[in-house]
């Protein structure tokens, strides 16, 4: 439920039906790559699922352990086949805007690494991330400015930035602990 609650902030209107149901599936994968980072790993395994996925390669498979393999799969699966469908419907070629990377909007765990790395107090690691939170928003403001997407798509993922991230993550994990005191109303 919370995906789909993701991908109705994103793109609201009636029209963008499809778009919510992509953005779903691109939220279950998020979530579960999420949930693999947060809770079924080790260091090791995370390496190499790390990798493989920087390296979006089939047989990369093989060297994940079997819990990984599967969602490794459909990840390159869910991405290649929507890619595929802009190709097809609509003459976009997506896969060399592909960013790989995992960004964690578990603020508590990045100040927690900070004060751990820097020795730092928590109001110091506070003021640390929340200076790089502003960098990156002023990045991503000119990004969305200088690019050459539509506007509607640029629009779509400032909403995930901003309103939807705020509203989930405001009072904790509102996405994998939700309750309705951690979310928006």
């Amino acid at each position: 439920m919370e995906n789909y609650f993701c991908s109705i902030a994103i793109a609201l209107d009636p029209q963008f039906s499809r778009c919510r149901e992509k953005l779903t599936q691109v939220c279950c994968l998020i979530s579960t790559i999420d949930d693999i980072y947060d809770e079924y790993r080790t260091y090791d395994e995370l390496y190499v699922f790390t990798n493989a996925v920087e390296r979006r390669e089939v047989t990369a498979a093989y060297d994940l352990p079997q819990y990984m393999q599967s969602c490794y799969l459909v990840l390159l699966n869910t991405v290649g086949q929507m890619c595929h469908e802009l190709q097809r419907e609509k003459g976009l070629g997506a896969l060399p805007f592909l960013k790989v990377g995992r960004e964690g909007w578990d603020t508590p765990s990045a100040i927690a690494c900070y004060m751990n790395e820097n020795s730092a107090t928590e109001e110091a690691a506070r003021r640390h991330i929340k200076d790089l939170i502003d960098e990156t928003w002023s990045a991503m403001s000119q990004e969305i400015t200088a690019s050459s997407l539509p506007a509607r798509f640029t629009a779509a993922a400032a909403n995930v930035a901003d309103r939807l991230g705020h509203c989930l993550y405001q009072h904790g994990d509102g996405h994998s602990k939700l309750e309705m005191d951690t979310l928006c109303v």
